[in-house]
């Protein structure tokens, strides 16, 4: 960041790390400040997405942030999901490092410390004295043939978003662009209380709804069960009453029994009448009834449509010609006796 408040970042790639870095972090606000932060003091590093293997081989897509820091040393950094709880991973880009920029004639310690310029000059000075005099050469006149130049290279047309130029953009200070993401973060959060409100709402009206339906349910149940228990209160007295009322006819029955002389007497003989008129008689008053209860029987079996009409009618003329000679036969017999 510059001593007026501006960073030197381009607005575009300030818009996409904020995009990028949301879904991906945990900490968003910490990660994209800080990346924006490192990216603003060195120029010559560059932000992009990549997919990065774990050491248990699980990969994840991770912001890495790489280029050279210093004269030529490139870095990779990655970015865990969990920063800043994880600290990131730094590591040497070896797909862009020049092996070849290493000298192999200087001295290396142990520790890993660079050497000295005196340790510097006396190696190079080793190095001189014992290289082999040059010979000349024998034919000094004739030159080895000059190469041609190489063909013109077309302009690259790769566009790097950290080397556009920032001076055309609205000037944005660290603090304008903290508060406009302050904002929508703000307005993210309004939106989603009003979501969950809303969904909060919908729920308890439909759990109301429920809890009053089971309400009305264990009303009708109630209602139901109340019912029952009246109908076998009623049914237990109803039983009770009948149940005395058999007790005292078995009471009365058996004082009967006790004290009636005819222990040894045959029913028989008490059911069958003196004569035989009076038994002709209660065999005719039984046919009577017998036939009466027949007539009634085919008349409900036609009206559910058991019979046909015509069996109807030629089964009933037939019953009602025996029940009017079997009250004739009882007139008879009754008519003496009146």
């Amino acid at each position: 960041m510059s001593a007026s408040g501006k960073i030197s970042v381009p607005e575009g790639v300030v818009n996409w790390l904020f995009k990028v870095i949301q879904p991906i972090y945990d900490d968003g606000r910490r990660t994209f400040h800080d990346s924006l932060a490192l990216l603003d003091k060195f120029h010559r590093l560059r932000p992009r997405t990549r997919v990065f293997t774990h050491s248990d081989g699980s990969p994840q897509l991770l912001l890495s942030i790489y280029g050279t820091v210093g004269d030529s040393l490139p870095l990779i950094m990655w970015i865990p999901s969990l920063y800043p709880v994880k600290p990131p991973f730094i590591s040497i880009d070896l797909e862009t490092f020049d092996v070849s920029a290493i000298s192999s004639s200087l001295p290396v310690q142990a520790s890993g410390a660079q050497p000295t310029a005196k340790a510097r000059r006396n190696a190079l000075s080793t190095k001189t004295h014992s290289a082999p005099p040059t010979t000349e050469a024998k034919f000094p006149h004739v030159q080895p043939p000059l190469q041609p130049p190489p063909p013109p290279q077309p302009p690259s047309s790769a566009v790097d978003l950290m080397d556009m130029d920032n001076t055309d953009l609205s000037p944005t200070n660290h603090h304008e662009m903290l508060q406009n993401l302050q904002s929508v973060l703000n307005e993210l959060y309004r939106e989603d209380v009003h979501y969950v409100a809303d969904k909060i709402l919908t729920r308890q009206t439909i759990m109301q709804d429920s809890v009053a339906r089971f309400h009305e349910m264990v009303a009708v149940d109630k209602t139901r069960l109340q019912a029952v228990e009246q109908t076998i209160e009623q049914t237990m007295h109803t039983l009770n009453a009948q149940i005395e009322v058999l007790t005292a006819e078995r009471a009365t029955v058996q004082e009967f029994s006790s004290t009636s002389p005819f222990d040894d007497e045959d029913v028989d003989t008490i059911a069958v009448a003196q004569t035989d008129g009076l038994n002709q008689l209660y065999q005719l008053v039984a046919k009577d009834y017998a036939l009466t209860d027949t007539i009634e029987c085919l008349s409900r079996m036609l009206h559910r449509g058991s019979v046909p009409l015509d069996t109807f009618v030629r089964q009933s003329r037939e019953l009602a010609r025996q029940q009017f000679l079997v009250r004739w036969h009882i007139q008879r017999i009754t008519s003496p006796l009146a």
